[in-house]
């Protein structure tokens, strides 16, 4: 992971249309600026990607000794 105090630049040129009017949407919604709503977008599909993966473990092994492992998984990614 990088280094949390060094920001990240992304350049709005590498963003397709429908990305930069998600963004715009998102913050003029939510009343944040671009940068927050570029980060709650970002944010929010991340823990979208890992209830996924944690879901698709779930569903491979939940017939299986220890399988509830992977529900204190799940609970602590709701945690943080």
């Amino acid at each position: 992971m990088s280094d949390r105090t060094v920001p990240l630049n992304l350049p709005i040129d590498l963003l397709t249309g429908a990305a930069v009017r998600l963004v715009a949407d998102h913050a003029e919604t939510q009343g944040l600026s671009e940068a927050e709503a570029a980060a709650a977008i970002l944010n929010a599909a991340g823990l979208e990607r890992r209830r996924a993966v944690l879901d698709w473990f779930a569903g491979q092994w939940s017939d299986q000794p220890g399988s509830d492992s992977v529900e204190m998984l799940r609970e602590m990614r709701r945690g943080r």
